[in-house]
């Protein structure tokens, strides 16, 4: 039994002092070329404000709006509104439709500048 431990303890010794002293080693440096690709996909993303037009005075009430596209490089848009939701409502003609059912005209213009 003292001759293991004496054995074990012999070996350990060894071995501790094998990788004291052994040189440390380092990896190796290559370079080389990767070939990478990637496809853009054409999308946009519109973007409108909110036009509150306020309380119903019988009068004209002129309110501004904008609206935003945002798209990949090099995707053609084009931007077009249609009529609406309002009940009857047409592209001359656009209605908002009120919670009781009532609708309201109203008309979308564009600025010339």
């Amino acid at each position: 039994m003292f001759f293991a431990k004496k054995n074990r303890f012999v070996c350990a010794s060894a071995a501790a002092l094998l990788l004291a002293t052994s040189a440390p080693t380092f990896a190796a440096t290559a370079t080389g070329s990767l070939i990478i690709s990637a496809s853009v996909l054409a999308s946009c993303t519109v973007v409108g404000s909110t036009i509150a037009f306020g309380a119903y005075s019988s009068t004209q009430v002129d309110q501004t709006g904008n609206i935003a596209v945002i798209c990949t490089n090099g995707t053609t848009y084009n931007v077009g509104l249609d009529a609406g939701a309002g009940t009857g409502a047409t592209t001359a003609a656009r209605k908002m439709t009120g919670s009781g059912g009532g609708t309201l005209n109203y008309a979308l213009y564009r600025d010339s500048g």
